[in-house]
């Protein structure tokens, strides 16, 4: 999978992932699983 060059425009859009899914996605990590974060839009600073 070749990687995907985020948009210049979207610097400043964020999305905090938090909860169970955060718990679970660094559990998968620490496991050596590769995880794609995408980011859904979030205009939050």
């Amino acid at each position: 999978m070749s990687p995907i060059e985020k948009s210049s425009k979207l610097e400043n859009v964020c999305y905090d992932i938090r909860g169970p899914v955060l718990k679970e996605a660094k559990r998968l990590e620490e496991e050596g699983n590769k995880v794609l974060k995408l980011n859904i839009g979030n205009p939050a600073p």
